[in-house]
């Protein structure tokens, strides 16, 4: 499996060579603020399978224990990851070459969504974390 996908204007380029080890709506404030949406959807990868390509996105500490890349030049939200889990790299699917081919398998931060917003039935929604950095269960 390959899947391919970039920022809104070409610079940021990624090639990724496995499958997801999940994938996952995030409904928490930080997706939203980062995203502008009312839900971030993010798959999360093994490390050594993400390879960029054309500019490297820049990186943004956006809390004590994480952070997000982007694009420098259009400013597109690429990767989110966890300053203690370097072997996985957590990409936003919206920036994916073909987001169907990546399906979420649930919700999380279920109980930080939108109240208006309606969560898909038919998967299961987690309130906080889908798979917890050590000490923050």
């Amino acid at each position: 499996m390959e899947i391919t996908g970039g920022c809104n204007c070409g610079a940021a380029r990624y090639r990724i060579s496995a499958p997801p080890l999940r994938v996952s709506h995030c409904h928490c404030a930080t997706c939203r603020r980062a995203s502008g949406a009312v839900a971030m959807t993010l798959a999360a990868f093994p490390a050594d399978a993400v390879t960029w390509e054309g500019e490297e996105p820049r990186t943004y500490k956006s809390s004590e224990f994480a952070y997000r890349r982007f694009c420098g030049a259009c400013g597109s939200q690429l990767e989110f990851g966890f300053d203690d889990r370097p072997e996985i790299r957590v990409m936003a699917v919206g920036c994916m070459d073909d987001p169907s081919a990546v399906p979420a398998i649930r919700h999380n931060f279920a109980s930080e969504k939108i109240d208006w917003v309606r969560l898909d039935e038919h998967l299961p929604a987690k309130p906080r974390w889908w798979n917890p950095p050590p000490g923050r269960e």
